[in-house]
């Protein structure tokens, strides 16, 4: 009786104790579940979800025709930590050894040289795979669908976004549509049309989220993006050149050429042109227009017309490195100084400039600044022409057609041809022509070492065929 007296205080402490603890587990799950159900579920959703930057589309570039010049597509970068990867592989060889990659590090490493090589190419994967560095590209461009599986197989390797800037002529008409690279996460314009239009080029990058693997790794999975900014992609540019006429101009034996349409001033072809050099015997166009005009062309005359026909200063081309030339202040001429400038001395030009200056006879004596973008096609689709630039009146149309008939020039057999020829600079030689002289259709300037006029026939000769300009 005694024992059983004694038995039942333990029970009941018993009972007591459990309840407590039991207690003490409810106030728990209720804590999680309740109290901090909002910040774990937070701290969880930091660890899933990867912010990405969605990089806007850089607008494409055309020629007149709307041949693609360049565009931008997507590709990824293919990175790893070298150091990382050995020390891993020091650290627990059993553990990536039953990966099923390679035994051991020399045949993993290897096994991932030739895999990367296999999906994406490139030379010296293997020495690069075991870099004592810190960071590794193995890939600058890779294909996103060949990246993905080489970092699903290999999860040390990185896929990083990129896009990529493709000039699908090569270096055609690089002159003029200049170099886009990528840097820092963006594309950037470095030369020609890509750095003078960067601005409507680029766009506008977007963001969005996405579940990763780790929160960190270049594996999303499925399902889960979600956008949080989109993405504008930059304007497109159609530009005024002809890629066949283009590389008419640049397989031609000259260290220059520029093609205009006769009346619009817009450029077929350009290849150099733009830096400045003594005109010569080419420049002879504006005297004799002048002479036409005026009769008697004084020093105030001489200065008047230099200017009404663009010598030094700017075309208007719109192309970075365009020189303006140079031409004395009519305040400093002395009295040879107009007999100097009549005979393309004491004064520099670019070849865009002469070409300008025919254009001005070719167009009955108006000379529009020349251009080589046609139209903007904005991130809508619409498609925004760019207004012809106002034109400057050098002289009457009557002294323009004049000149036009003084000026015959041996070009082209059965084809009427307004030009000059002559040396130009240190061991140069100059040409222009206004083809044809009786109705303009183009204008032609080269600069060569060698013979002007064949490099002008050459070119005249494509442009009657592929234009079917008739005789005359």
């Amino acid at each position: 009786m005694a024992a059983r007296v004694g038995l039942a205080p333990r029970i009941a402490r018993s009972r007591l104790l459990l309840v407590f603890v039991l207690v003490v587990v409810a106030a728990r799950l209720v804590q999680v579940q309740v109290v901090d159900a909002a910040t774990l579920s937070q701290a969880a959703q930091k660890q899933r979800a990867t912010p990405m930057t969605v990089f806007a589309q850089r607008g494409q570039i055309t020629d007149r025709d709307g041949h693609p010049l360049a565009y931008t597509r997507e590709a990824r970068t293919l990175s790893m930590n070298p150091r990382q990867l050995r020390a891993d592989w020091q650290a627990d060889p059993e553990g990536l050894a039953a990966l099923g990659l390679g035994r051991t590090y020399e045949e993993y490493t290897q096994r991932l040289a030739d895999y990367v090589h296999q999906m994406v190419g490139g030379e010296g994967l293997l020495g690069a795979v075991r870099a004592e560095l810190g960071y590794q590209v193995l890939a600058e461009t890779a294909d996103p669908g060949s990246a993905i599986l080489i970092a699903k197989r290999y999860p040390v390797v990185r896929a990083e976004p990129r896009l990529e800037r493709v000039y699908p002529n090569g270096r055609l008409a690089a002159g003029v549509v200049g170099t886009a690279i990528w840097q820092s996460g963006a594309m950037h314009g470095l030369s020609g049309i890509e750095t003078a239009w960067d601005n409507q080029l680029r766009g506008s990058d977007g963001k969005r989220v996405v579940d990763t693997a780790s929160g960190s790794d270049s594996l999303e999975l499925p399902g889960t993006d979600r956008d949080d900014k989109v993405a504008v992609p930059g304007s497109g540019l159609r530009l005024t050149l002809d890629t066949d006429v283009q590389f008419q101009a640049e397989q031609a034996a000259a260290a220059g050429v520029v093609v205009l349409d006769a009346r619009s001033a817009e450029v077929y072809a350009l290849t150099g042109g733009l830096t400045a050099i003594e005109p010569g015997p080419v420049l002879g166009v504006v005297p004799t227009a002048g002479a036409v005009e005026y009769g008697t062309v004084t020093s105030d005359r001489m200065a008047e017309l230099v200017d009404h026909f663009g010598a030094g200063q700017h075309t208007g081309i719109g192309l970075p490195g365009e020189q303006a030339g140079a031409v004395l202040p009519r305040e400093q001429w002395s009295a040879a100084t107009a007999g100097q400038v009549a005979r393309g001395s004491g004064l520099t030009t670019t070849l865009v400039q002469l070409a300008g200056m025919y254009q001005a006879i070719a167009n009955d004596g108006i000379r529009v600044p020349p251009r080589v973008v046609a139209a903007e096609t904005t991130p809508d689709g619409s498609a925004v022409a760019q207004p012809r630039p106002d034109g400057v009146r050098a002289v009457s149309p009557d002294t323009a057609r004049a000149t036009r008939d003084q000026l015959r020039l041996p070009v082209l057999t059965g084809f009427s041809v307004s030009g000059l020829a002559g040396a130009c600079g240190a061991g140069r030689h100059c040409g222009v022509a206004v083809l044809p002289a009786d109705h303009p259709r183009f204008v032609l300037a080269v600069q060569s070492e060698g013979d002007p006029i064949a490099v002008l026939h050459q070119l005249a000769g494509y442009l009657v065929e592929r234009f079917g300009i008739p005789m005359t």
